[in-house]
């Protein structure tokens, strides 16, 4: 094995050890998720934001829930906050996101690129 196909191992082992032990945190319903989420931590290193991300979206319920929750955290939240709210636009769906389009810079192009992706998916 090559050094790098390692450390890609260590790191496979080290997000799956995380996504199961926020998975274990989300069924507690914390009160406050937010301070969970701070105190897990949600750094720009890759073993954080991914596990911050699936976190703030188990433990909300809403698309706008997810990234709230993200932004209150603090840390790295432009990476948090934009994978959770990745992850909660596929899982709540379209219509929780919609409102937020007018907002968006460039929100046509996504929306083509979207159309794109779901008229080449395999069926």
């Amino acid at each position: 094995l090559s050094s790098s196909s390692a450390a890609s191992d260590v790191y496979k082992r080290q997000i799956k050890y995380r996504l199961i032990s926020v998975q274990a945190k989300a069924k507690q319903k914390p009160e406050n998720p937010w301070q969970e989420l701070a105190e897990m931590g949600t750094g720009a290193h890759i073993l954080q934001t991914i596990p911050a991300a699936f976190y703030a979206v188990m433990v909300t319920g809403s698309y706008q829930e997810a990234i709230e929750t993200s932004i209150r955290a603090g840390g790295d939240t432009d990476s948090t906050a934009a994978l959770a709210g990745a992850l909660a636009g596929a899982y709540y769906g379209h219509e929780q996101v919609d409102e937020y389009l007018p907002h968006i810079e460039d929100a046509g192009a996504l929306l083509e690129l979207e159309q794109h992706l779901l008229e080449s998916a395999p069926q």
